[in-house]
């Protein structure tokens, strides 16, 4: 592990509030006090910043030691966007401008002179900018489009709305609807008078004004889950200390390394391997693009990804060791008997304890480590590290697009262990909310550059690595399957010939009756534990899959943000399908006991 320039230990987030902004435009404010609408809207932003500093303050905070991150959100069309941009820049908010057009053609919607001065003003005033490429062709699609990714980029939503049905694609009422439906908690501000302000997608509850329902909403979505006494949900608190409190490790597992250029690889293989990722084309986004990306998300991914590399050799050296050892402690068993200690006129009688005491020491070995190995969590660190790992690397490609990974889909049966209420949704959609919304300009020359990077850097590697992957288990399925059928071919010859020889070779005969048989249960349990068929068969499936999303981008002849953020979507849902997939095979995989 390198993470010389990350620090001791993996970084924490920061805490970072995200507001959205969605409502009327001039024309749907005909009804409204101007002065009491501000006076509301200042007082839902005031609201929200005392609950983040509270937040910043807890004790134990999980989050960097530095003030909360406050940022808004919005559009800045004429009307309530600007209302609440104004209001929110003077409380020490930051702004985020999605923009539906390109800004030029944007301010084609403006009214006057007056008003795109004050569009140019708050976009000075902004930290990012992202530009979609909408048509004026698409009716109300970009505004549509632009209010969706203003809601993927929102922890909270502030509607000044006048309740009404909606009334067009893309409008207050379609965005506040689709905020409900993703359990977006919306702060609805009436536009007209008297502007009462309610919390929508929350049962009523009468006994509490709204400042309470939102204290509730924003305890729940930045401050970690306090698991119940009666469910068996994990403690994401001190899971998460646990992993705040990391260090480097260089120890990789000599044992599985072992394992792998035995069984994995041939000289072939090797050739081919080092020619494959010779091939791997460096394709980078825009400086910026990347520079931002990397300074929130790469010290995080190094950790994480050392980390998992770490306690997957720790755990994998352990389960083959433990099968290996197995075996070789039925040889320690019989080792005295085979030649011979047990017998008074021999010269090693008094020996004969010696290859007990190893086979005690074996033996104590694979119970102290199998126990100590499950009390530190190797199995369990590894499936969590490698998951955040991998959702990190996944928000690489998304982030360019404004986009993020979709909420996760458990089995029923697996609602227990729901990794939506664990510290790795937690800590990841804690740096998704620092990571923001970057400053892109999506012209033509980006989103060819965009489409490249993503076919050639993310999805050609990736396929590369599941082709590699699918070659390397199966080598090692097909070997371990024919070591395990040469062990009891072994044991059959021994105790055929046992039948009918009966001389001065018997009891080694006995002895490899004995130990063949165990080793190749051994066999059998490396099988087992490490599930290699089924990781050959899913790494198969995978890279089927994403030569077909590869197919796709290469046939794409006119770039558009829609269809290629359709389809990074695509790849980062196959990807964290096939991640959680994973982990749920591997979860009823801890280290046990050979036997």
């Amino acid at each position: 592990m390198n993470n010389t320039n990350c620090g001791n230990h993996p970084p924490r987030a920061k805490l970072t509030v995200r507001v959205g902004v969605t409502g009327h435009r001039p024309g749907g404010l005909g009804e409204a006090d101007s002065g009491i609408l501000k006076e509301r809207v200042r007082q839902v932003l005031q609201e929200i910043k005392v609950k983040a500093e509270e937040m910043s303050c807890e004790p134990n905070s999980p989050y960097s030691g530095s003030g909360p991150v406050l940022r808004l959100v919005s559009p800045l069309a004429e009307g309530s966007d600007r209302i609440v941009a104004h209001e929110a820049i003077d409380l020490g908010y930051e702004l985020q401008c999605p923009l539906p057009y390109e800004r030029n053609e944007y301010k084609k919607d403006f009214s006057a002179g007056a008003s795109c001065e004050d569009f140019d003003s708050l976009l000075e005033q902004a930290t990012s900018v992202f530009e979609m490429d909408g048509s004026r062709l698409a009716g109300d699609s970009p505004y549509l489009s632009v209010g969706r990714l203003v809601l993927e980029q929102s922890d909270v939503l502030v509607a000044v709305w006048d309740g009404f049905q909606p009334r067009g694609s893309g409008g207050t009422g379609q965005i506040v609807a689709e905020a409900v439906e993703h359990m977006i908690p919306v702060i609805w501000i009436n536009s007209r008078q008297p502007h009462d302000i309610t919390i929508l997608g929350i049962s009523a509850d009468d006994t509490k004004g709204w400042d309470e329902y939102l204290s509730e909403q924003m305890t729940y979505l930045f401050l970690l889950p306090v698991p119940k006494e009666d469910t068996r949900t994990e403690d994401s608190t001190n899971y998460l200390s646990e992993y705040h409190r990391e260090t480097e490790h260089s120890y990789r597992g000599v044992a599985y390394k072992l394992f792998r250029k035995i069984l994995g690889t041939t000289l072939s293989g090797c050739i081919r391997d080092k020619e494959m990722n010779e091939q791997i084309q460096e394709i980078t986004l825009p400086d910026n693009i990347s520079k931002r990306i990397d300074t929130v998300l790469n010290c995080h991914f190094k950790w994480a990804d050392d980390l998992a590399n770490y306690y997957a050799a720790l755990y994998r050296n352990s389960f083959i060791t433990n099968y290996i050892l197995g075996g070789l402690a039925v040889f320690f068993a019989l080792f005295s008997f085979a030649l011979g200690w047990g017998d008074e006129s021999s010269r090693f009688y008094h020996y004969q304890w010696v290859p007990t005491f190893i086979e005690l020491i074996i033996i104590l070995y694979i119970i102290i480590i199998t126990v100590y190995g499950n009390k530190s969590r190797w199995h369990g660190k590894w499936i969590d590290y490698r998951l955040l790992a991998e959702l990190l690397r996944h928000m690489k490609f998304l982030a360019p697009l404004g986009r993020v990974n979709n909420s996760f889909r458990i089995p029923a049966h697996q609602m227990h262990n729901d990794i939506r209420n664990s510290w790795v949704n937690w800590q990841f959609r804690a740096l998704v909310r620092e990571l923001g919304l970057l400053s892109v300009k999506c012209d033509v020359d980006y989103l060819e550059s965009y489409k490249q990077y993503l076919m050639k850097q993310e999805i050609e590697g990736q396929i590369k690595f599941h082709q590699g992957n699918m070659q390397h288990y199966r080598r090692i399925t097909h070997r371990l399957h024919r070591l395990g059928l040469f062990f009891f071919g072994g044991t059959f010859v021994s105790c055929f010939i046992h039948i009918f020889y009966h001389g001065s070779y018997n009891t080694w005969l006995t002895l490899l009756s004995a130990v063949l048989p165990a080793l190749g249960a051994g066999i059998a349990g490396i099988l087992f534990q490490g599930e290699f068929h089924r990781l050959e068969q899913r790494s198969t499936a995978m890279a089927k899959r994403l030569q077909e999303l590869k197919s796709n981008l290469e046939e794409m002849k006119d770039c558009s943000y829609a269809d290629l953020s359709n389809i990074a979507k695509t790849t980062a849902d196959v990807m964290i399908t096939e991640v959680l997939d994973w982990r749920i095979m591997f979860q009823a995989r801890p280290l046990q006991l050979p036997g």
